[in-house]
């Protein structure tokens, strides 16, 4: 099988370097931009409504890769099973709240919280921001993902972003995909770093296992 042209650039700048196997970039799990207050979520909070996943640009590309991504972001939100997950429809905020999407930066209305709460029973919601978003290999994918409670107390927050250029991120990526080194040129380590959808699966589980536990 021909190797993916992201794993060709990733191999060749380590062979530039005089990288060898043994000090080939192994995957990272640490990320930088996250904000915990809690290490644990608190014990009265069972329901949690994720809200619409949106982008910081309006064009067909970033629109692309939120359709793409929001499913793929709620199912991993899913398998955290840290609480039961209400998904807020663009067509229900709009009823509540005059607008069909809001991003962690934007000013809120002052009755925000009180109206999604009442209207879906749930304690928390996370906004989900897809800040990044590039198609073509090498990959890059970005999320900023924040979880406030109803009284609006943020209680976990991450802003990471995904390039698959990256040496280490791209050994994550197929260390996730399968177990297998991206050096090692499997079928499995060249799909997923052509793949927006499962390089975007390998982003979204990355971030949300900085989530708070139950």
């Amino acid at each position: 099988m021909k190797p993916p042209l992201a794993v060709i650039l990733i191999l060749s700048a380590c062979l530039w370097e005089g990288c060898t196997l043994e000090n080939t970039p192994r995957p990272s799990n640490s990320l930088p931009n996250v904000y915990r207050a809690v290490s644990q979520l608190p014990p009265e909070l069972h329901r949690i409504a994720v809200l619409p996943v949106t982008v910081a640009a309006t064009d067909l590309a970033s629109e692309e890769g939120r359709d793409a991504l929001e499913p793929i972001l709620y199912a991993e939100l899913q398998k955290r099973a840290v609480a039961e997950l209400v998904v807020v429809t663009r067509d229900e905020l709009w009823n509540l709240t005059g607008r069909r999407e809001w991003r962690t930066i934007d000013a809120l209305p002052a009755d925000f919280f009180e109206r999604l709460h009442q209207a879906t029973g749930c304690d928390a919601y996370v906004f989900c921001d897809l800040t990044y978003f590039r198609a073509y290999p090498p990959l890059e994918i970005g999320w900023k993902l924040q979880l406030v409670d109803v009284r609006k107390r943020t209680l976990w927050a991450v802003d990471e972003a995904f390039d698959a250029s990256n040496a280490s991120v791209a050994a994550a990526a197929c260390h996730y995909g399968g177990a297998t080194p991206f050096w090692t040129f499997s079928e499995e380590a060249g799909t997923i770093l052509e793949s927006p959808r499962q390089f975007g699966r390998y982003a979204a589980a990355t971030v949300l296992k900085t989530m708070p536990t139950r």
